[in-house]
């Protein structure tokens, strides 16, 4: 399943290495969700033989839910739209899928850039990636730690269960927006579903150019606080404890981010910024929360 909005190049990036899988193509189907009605969507998805259906509400939660509303397979695995899948990734899913006592299963990624980034972006994308625990082997993901989105697969059955995702949060079209997995697997636990982790399934997701940008970097932490605020498990900041937590930042954050500037080789002005900065823009997200309480429902 890959849900897309407006990014074509990407997508056929994205579908080339899909269709270069070891896997036998009658073990699993590929569903886009069009968030945009895009005719060269549609016709990327006709050319490489894959189905392809339009969600005309925008958000990237309406499309997912689309996605295993449509889907017909017991299992629905969703995938970025920019990412490169190694030729090996969907055969493991699907021998892990095949004996799965849990109720979803996800994996990690690493980075690739379309274009060169700023030598200091590479501090927060780094080659390793995004890893989820400190094992070599599958293993039940702890409660506080959440599979990212875009290399999960899960129950379609659970999914019909829970209502899916809440369409309160994570992207809408191009606005950014986090929290709505997060959220989902919150649900999930409550209901004594198992989630698991395998370090094994790996991609390679695109670090976009709009994210090469000191402000973007901010407005991200400041999105990360309001979907951090909407989880059940945390909750706005007062004004109070924004101050609060603002004087703590100022006082011990700033002066050691400066020091490493001094100190720290490769830790350079817009390091000192960001890793500052951000803290207030996350504490800020947190104090504004989200447009609305997404539903446990």
């Amino acid at each position: 399943m890959i849900c897309t909005y407006r990014r074509p190049e990407c997508l056929e990036t994205t579908l080339a290495t899909l269709a270069a899988q070891t896997a036998s193509r009658q073990e699993y189907t590929v569903l886009i969700v069009d968030n945009a009605d895009s005719a060269i969507t549609r016709e990327q998805a006709q050319r490489y033989g894959y189905g392809y259906v339009v969600e005309a509400r925008t958000g990237l939660s309406h499309a997912r839910n689309r996605g295993w509303q449509e889907a017909q397979t017991p299992w629905v695995l969703y995938l970025d739209d920019d990412i490169k899948a190694p030729k090996e990734l969907l055969a493991a899913f699907l021998e892990r899928l095949h004996t799965a006592a849990y109720a979803a299963l996800g994996g990690h990624y690493t980075h690739w850039f379309i274009q060169p980034p700023p030598a200091w972006l590479r501090k927060y994308y780094g080659p390793e990636g995004r890893k989820l625990m400190e094992t070599e082997e599958l293993s039940e993901l702890p409660v506080g730690s959440y599979l990212s989105g875009g290399i999960m697969a899960v129950r379609r059955n659970v999914l019909e269960e829970i209502g899916g995702y809440g369409s309160e949060l994570g992207m809408q079209g191009s606005k950014m927006g986090h929290g709505e997995e997060d959220h989902l697997q919150d649900r999930m636990r409550q209901r004594g579903y198992r989630i698991y982790y395998d370090p094994a399934l790996t991609m390679e997701h695109l670090v976009q150019p709009y994210k090469y940008t000191l402000s973007t970097q901010v407005r991200q932490a400041y999105s990360y606080g309001r979907a951090t605020a909407a989880l059940s498990h945390d909750s706005p900041l007062t004004l109070g404890r924004l101050w609060y937590r603002w004087l703590q930042i100022t006082v011990v954050s700033l002066p050691l981010n400066l020091l490493r500037l001094l100190a720290k080789p490769g830790y350079v002005w817009q390091h000192t910024l960001l890793d500052t900065v951000n803290k207030y823009a996350y504490a800020y997200g947190r104090y504004i929360g989200p447009p609305s309480k997404p539903s446990d429902s």
